[in-house]
Order: structure tokens, then C-alpha cells, then sequence
């Protein structure tokens, strides 16, 4: 990929200057990179458009479009791998207009409904979930070792993860807090 010479980032139909764009100095992989943009957006509809080429010249154009919600929300993009073996990264961002979340819980269940995981996860760094960043607004990992409250390695099989967090209303009533409650299915074969 020719990044200095062909790279072009349009938002709304805007170019982005390349200082606000952070570019890796190496790759790890030839097939990808990853360029960075951290643009202040208002609520609503957006695009995004984004062209480079390759040393040959071959060009690649890219549009996409997407809407940013004013509203505070939990998003779950899922858990890797799936299925697990020992581990498995729950990935989430926080879509949340306040400084940081009043809680976030994640709870385990069997698909009998019994719940094998009430403690809090870990980051992949091992910090404790409501000691760490991961109740701030972004994007965040959490760490299952596949064990259950008592220390325990759970058997083969589907679970149920259900993530709760609790948010404080930014509006006019700032003492009311509201919840948002997601559900995730995820398989262990050890």
C-alpha cells in the first residue's frame, strides 16, 4: 500500500488532514493496517470514505455509513475465540455521554439457567472490572478463565453471558439511573 502517496480519508465528505490521522510506522501483517482517526462527531448520520493504492496502482475505494447515538448504550461485539479452549475476551465499547458507568456486571449462566459466574472479570491486563477503565466510555476487553465463582473449570458445552451496566442519566435528572442488559451465547469445547 502506497500510504504517503495515495491514502485519502473523507468524513462527510471532508478530507482529513494526515495530522489527524495516525499512521503505524510498520505493519505486522501485508494484507492490513490499521489507521487510526479519532474525530469529534455529532450526533447522526455520517460517512466515511476512505481510497489508497497499492505500488502498482491498483485503487481501492471504500464508502461506508454510520450514526452516532447520543444515546448511552452498551454495544457487544462479541467473545474470541468462539468457541473457547481455556480463555475467552469479551469485547464491548461503551456508547456513553458521562465520564464513566455506575456499574457493569457480567454473569454466566448454564443453559439451564444456573448461574456458574457472578464475580467480576478481569481485563487482559488483570485489572478487576470495576477498579479499571472498563467502565469508562470506548472500547474494552474483559478476561473469562473459564472457571465458575468457586474456582472450578466448567465443563464442555453453551453458556449464557448476560452483561448489565448501569448509566447516569445526563438529562435534566441527573440522580435517575437507567440500565441497559445484553446477552451473549458463547460455547467451551476443551
Amino acid at each position: 500500500i502506497d500510504l504517503e502517496n495515495t491514502l485519502s480519508v473523507k468524513l462527510d465528505g471532508t478530507e482529513l488532514s494526515r495530522d489527524d490521522l495516525t499512521i503505524p510506522d510498520s505493519v505486522s501483517s501485508a494484507n492490513s493496517i490499521a489507521v487510526l482517526a479519532t474525530p469529534q462527531l455529532s450526533k447522526g448520520n455520517h460517512s466515511i470514505e476512505i481510497e489508497v493504492a497499492d505500488i502498482n496502482g491498483n485503487i481501492q475505494n471504500i464508502k461506508r455509513t454510520f450514526n452516532v447515538s447520543g444515546a448511552n448504550d452498551l454495544i457487544i461485539h462479541g467473545n474470541y475465540p468462539n468457541p473457547f479452549s481455556n480463555t475467552t475476551i469479551f469485547a464491548y465499547s461503551a456508547s456513553i455521554s458521562v465520564p464513566r458507568m455506575e456499574s457493569l456486571s457480567i454473569k454466566i449462566y448454564t443453559v439451564s439457567g444456573h448461574m456458574i459466574r457472578s464475580k467480576p472479570l478481569i481485563s487482559p491486563e488483570g485489572v478487576d472490572v470495576n477498579d479499571g477503565d472498563q467502565l469508562t466510555p470506548g472500547y474494552h476487553e474483559l478476561l473469562w478463565d473459564g472457571k465458575d465463582d468457586d474456582g472450578h473449570d466448567v465443563a464442555n458445552g453453551v453458556y449464557f453471558v448476560v452483561i448489565k451496566a448501569s448509566f447516569k442519566d445526563n438529562g435534566s435528572n441527573s440522580d435517575k439511573i437507567f440500565h441497559v442488559k445484553k446477552k451473549l451465547k458463547v460455547a467451551r469445547l476443551k
